[in-house]
């Protein structure tokens, strides 16, 4: 063989393949961190998405609360006082009937 034919087991060769391999392999590889960049910008926004959605929703279950915890007060002062206003009614009806000089 002279010294200007390709040899494809020489050291240049080898060398050359491993080089180009390297290289192709780095271009794969930004690629594949630019696509994965990609997916967790698009899984963060559906997650931020799904955060807002779920405040909202909670927000409102809150609102529901405090206002049944309102409604609950406003019931039970109503019952209380209208259980002591009987109560009030009854003991004052029966004691001053009884004769003992009330």
């Amino acid at each position: 063989m002279s010294d200007r034919q390709y040899d494809p087991q020489s050291h240049d060769a080898v060398l050359s393949r491993i080089l180009a391999n390297q290289e192709n392999m780095a271009e794969t590889l930004r690629v594949n961190g630019e696509n994965l960049e990609i997916q967790i910008r698009e899984h963060r926004a559906e997650t931020s998405h799904g955060f807002a959605t779920i405040n909202e929703r909670v927000g409102v279950l809150e609102r529901f609360r405090a206002n049944l915890r309102g409604k609950v007060a406003v019931v039970s002062g109503g019952i209380g006082l209208a259980t002591t206003g009987l109560f009030e009614w009854a003991k004052n009806h029966f004691t001053s009937g009884n004769g003992s000089g009330h």
